[in-house]
């Protein structure tokens, strides 16, 4: 998304405190969440055949829009950016704070806060389209094997976003590695310029694609994309909701791993299985709730 675009869409509410909240907010659904549970996925697609298969055609897919490079399957790429993005988290909060005045509002960002902002935004977005993906490979791996029968946590919503935002996650993965070698050393370089105020395209022109956005930010866009800064005070709402949602996404996962390696062994659970659809029900209702608060948000007026 053009950075002018971007900036636009959180002019009615943010600040350097918000930025930093979301961040660590983030940060720690995926320390506590995210990453846990895809670990847990990828031992388990890495011991069964079977589910390793059906997720190969989108791991194609997606490597295709991600681009080659890496090491390992396309989980691996994933787990890999995530883990070094959460290890520079205090440094992402130094540059924060550095970049982004404590009176700041969104026109007065210079071209390095709003970049980073960027990437804040970006980070968020990975974090809950993951879990979301791996909610759906469970229950694809289920229909292929006819393993135990899960109820969709998702919403319909959700469903058509992962179809609808599969080039946005790809997008976004690339930020992460880029983002890997260092953020602060991605985007020290970029010229000081006013967002709201500068001709981006002179800009670019002048002084190169590469240079004005180092992160690969720009190529980002989300159909269904609502940022998290752009809700005023709700964004402190919906950090509460998103984390509730993220505890969910893991329980409801952790659980219908264990009955996939359960029934690869041939064996059976009601027990786990109807404690599985008890965790699917509330997760769906979190991500009703979540839904709610996003629809809350509305375009700044122009």
């Amino acid at each position: 998304m053009k950075i002018t675009a971007f900036v636009d869409k959180i002019i009615d509410g943010f600040s350097r405190n918000a930025t930093v909240n979301v961040h660590a907010a983030v940060v720690k659904e995926m320390n506590d969440t995210t990453i846990p549970v895809l670990e847990t996925f990828i031992e388990y697609v890495e011991s069964d055949s079977r589910a390793k298969k059906v997720i190969s055609g989108f791991g194609k897919d997606f490597v295709t829009r991600l681009g080659r490079g890496g090491k390992g399957e396309f989980y691996d790429r994933i787990l890999a950016a995530m883990n070094a993005n959460v290890a520079q988290a205090g440094d992402v909060e130094d540059l924060i704070a550095k970049l982004i005045p404590k009176d700041a509002d969104a026109q007065s960002l210079d071209g390095r806060a709003a970049n980073l902002v960027q990437y804040v935004e970006i980070l968020g977005f990975t974090n809950r389209y993951m879990r979301h993906l791996l909610l759906s490979f469970t229950q694809d791996i289920t229909k292929a094997i006819k393993g135990p029968d899960f109820k969709q946590g998702l919403t319909e919503s959700q469903l058509k976003g992962l179809q609808t935002n599969m080039s946005a996650f790809a997008t976004a993965i690339s930020v992460l590695e880029t983002a890997a070698s260092g953020v602060d050393r991605a985007i020290k370089n970029i010229p000081e310029f006013n967002v709201a105020l500068t001709d981006i395209d002179a800009m670019v022109a002048a002084n190169g694609a590469a240079k004005m956005d180092p992160l690969g930010t720009s190529g980002f866009f989300s159909a269904d994309w609502n940022p998290i800064l752009a809700v005023r005070m709700l964004y402190e709402d919906r950090i509460i909701a998103n984390y509730e949602g993220a505890k969910e996404d893991r329980q409801a996962l952790e659980y219908r791993i264990q009955a996939l390696k359960d029934s690869k062994d041939g064996t059976t659970n009601p027990r786990l299985e109807e404690t599985i659809n008890y965790h699917t029900g509330r997760l769906k209702e979190v991500n009703k709730k979540i839904e709610k608060y996003e629809a809350s948000v509305k375009e700044p007026s122009k």
